[in-house]
């Protein structure tokens, strides 16, 4: 599937929700998700946090580029699980429905 990511984390009136450093992006939202250390990554083999390092890779190559990114079924539920496990709901529901190709 292919998803856009490079769209600023909206509030729900629509506004962008800024950092210090200008818009906060999907994307950034989601290569932060998939690199974040959790409790259940004790148990993680190297091999699944190599395929979340190149997934965040992959992401990030996108958003600096400014491209669409192709997702597999299996990298969608990947991002949507780490997602839900570290992002508050208000970063998460954005991205949930980017990766869905909903729009608000």
């Amino acid at each position: 599937m292919i998803v856009n990511l490079n769209k600023p984390l909206t509030d729900f009136d629509g506004k962008p929700v800024t950092s210090g450093e200008g818009p906060i992006m999907l994307s950034n939202l989601v290569v932060q998700a998939l690199l974040a250390a959790t409790e259940n990554e004790r148990n993680e083999t190297p091999q699944k946090k190599l395929e979340r390092w190149e997934l965040a890779r992959k992401v990030h190559n996108a958003s600096k580029t400014g491209s669409d990114v192709e997702l597999s079924a299996e990298e969608i539920v990947l991002i949507k699980t780490r997602g839900a496990e570290v992002l508050s709901a208000p970063a998460f529901g954005p991205v949930a429905e980017a990766i869905e190709g909903k729009t608000a």
